[in-house]
């Protein structure tokens, strides 16, 4: 566990999982099926409907878009890719590196472009080109010219299909549809299929014609378009068989890329490169109030936020640690409790007050055995914590705001200011902390903004062939706080910052010591 993260998941629930589960169920089943569980990092928190939102509970728009390679901006609705000349390998995503090179020996001067994976072997080479124009136009330009063949040869399939389906709902329905064939079907068509008149189009008029329709063999299909082709010249070319076998690869899958196994790429590929995807600076809403949730500044190459509502950056954080600047122990025994630290984090610059509430026996969704049972002991409830200092850069300041089980002996500031807590912290670690805590406004160890609270943890119930526990530990937060000099330029119609929300932390897998 780092400094500045947090252990715990936050509960997002819409407004119609809490109107199922309000009054009509336990509050454990709430809390395992009343919503998805969500880091805290990926949170927005509404401010008008004081509750954390999700991606998913969010509206988003698209405030810009550019491409990372030639930082060049695209205002266009429906352009998602780069158009200049910035494109990358289909083997494997990387940079290509570009070569140009006149090319005078033939018929055509001009220039002939080499493109190169960084990566791997990939290689391109494009024709002579005569005319000045950017990369992706090029390569566009010989995408048409070598697909032209297979959407030619796509069109006739199609055509084909469009007739039989006609004769299907014929021979199903019993509607005369000879009339429609023929004005849709062109003369060529049924010369090029081998059929002479339109009804003679109507090839399958019976069930048996549905089932064949539905059914899908390549091979014959290629080779009845061969048959079919060969008294036209509409594929007069010597690789007939290579353009209606990779046509056809077409019609199927809907690629035209050919993509070839990385171990069987070519010294210079035919497969051509792709475009380079645009990056996107995306604004977000509230799905329910409408509320900005995060805007970005308008110059696209800009990290900064105009309005920027992260509930990482709102929300206490907690985290769970054992005493001694380490993990909490992980074997617990039967009647027996484990003692383990609270932390919690104010990253707000005002103060902030808080109360804490558990569940008293976990068992059900919250144990991996349902049959066991464990007790959780809060002995403190309610807990007030200072502002954070934003003004103060000095290391002084930074380290006196890291709680006590982050603190490390790396640098000679963080080991001095160590044992400066060393004696509270000893006074602390002899305190009795079990399920008779008397110490109710007492707290384990305080600072500026953080706090440390004593939580106990007691195994009440285990089967005996159990040799493993798993424990989710949920805790309730009732959070009030005042806007900060940020906030309060929002436009906030409530002047103070109140909200409450469940969050659960899974503890891990615990070894059940046979010791009584």
């Amino acid at each position: 566990m780092n400094w500045g993260s947090s252990d715990f998941k936050v509960l997002c629930s819409s407004e119609e999982n809490v109107r199922q589960f309000t009054g009509e169920t336990s509050t454990d089943n709430f809390i395992t099926k009343g919503g998805a569980w969500r880091e805290l990092a990926e949170l927005f928190f509404c401010p008008e409907c004081h509750e954390c939102k999700s991606y998913d509970q969010c509206q988003f728009s698209v405030e810009s878009k550019f491409c990372s390679g030639c930082f060049s901006v695209f205002e266009k609705k429906n352009v998602t890719k780069c158009t200049k000349n910035c494109v990358i390998c289909p083997m494997c995503g990387c940079t290509l590196a570009i070569n140009a090179k006149d090319d005078n020996s033939g018929d055509k001067k001009g220039k002939v472009f080499t493109m190169s994976c960084t990566f791997c072997s990939y290689a391109y080479k494009t024709d002579i080109v005569i005319k000045p124009a950017f990369l992706t136009k090029i390569i566009r330009q010989t995408n048409d010219d070598q697909n032209s063949d297979h959407l030619q040869f796509i069109d006739t399939v199609s055509r084909a299909l469009e007739v039989e389906i006609e004769a299907v709902k014929k021979a199903k329905y019993g509607d005369d549809r000879k009339s429609e064939v023929a004005t849709f079907v062109d003369p060529n068509t049924l010369k090029t299929m081998g059929l002479s008149t339109a009804s003679g189009a109507l090839v399958q008029e019976n069930q048996d014609g549905l089932e064949r329709l539905l059914s899908f063999n390549e091979k014959e299909d290629i080779e009845l378009v061969r048959t079919q082709m060969s008294k036209t010249s509409m594929f007069d070319c010597p690789s007939r068989d290579a353009v209606i076998s990779q046509a056809y690869s077409v019609f199927r899958t809907g690629s035209c890329s050919g993509k070839e196994k990385p171990g069987a790429i070519p010294k210079v590929s035919h497969i051509l490169p792709l475009a380079k995807k645009l990056h996107t600076r995306l604004s977000y809403r509230c799905d329910q109030c409408k509320s900005i949730l995060a805007l970005p500044d308008k110059n696209p190459f800009s990290t900064k936020y105009k309005i920027k509502w992260n509930a990482i950056d709102i929300l206490p954080r907690l985290s769970l640690s054992g005493r001694n600047h380490g993990d909490y122990p992980k074997e617990i025994t039967l009647n027996h409790s484990v003692n383990v630290l609270l932390t919690i984090e104010n990253p707000l610059s005002v103060p902030l007050h808080l109360t804490l509430a558990t569940i008293p026996t976990l068992d059900g969704g919250f144990l991996s055995n349902h049959e066991s049972s464990v007790q959780i002991t809060l002995p403190i409830a309610k807990v007030t914590l200072g502002g954070k200092e934003t003004d103060g850069k000095d290391e002084t300041s930074v380290i006196k705001s890291i709680p006590t089980p982050f603190l490390t002996e790396k640098t000679k500031i963080s080991k001095t200011e160590l044992a400066l807590r060393s004696d509270y912290q000893t006074i602390a670690a002899s305190k009795d902390i079990d399920s008779s805590f008397d110490l109710y406004d007492s707290l384990y160890e305080s600072g500026d903004n953080w706090c440390v609270i004593p939580l106990n943890i007691l195994l009440s119930r285990v089967p005996e062939y159990v040799r493993e526990l798993n424990i989710m530990l949920p805790l309730h937060l009732c959070v009030e706080s005042d806007l900060t000099d940020v906030h309060k330029f929002s436009g906030l119609h409530d002047s103070k910052l109140n909200y409450k929300y469940w969050t659960i932390s899974d503890m891990g897998t615990f070894v059940i010591n046979s010791k009584k």
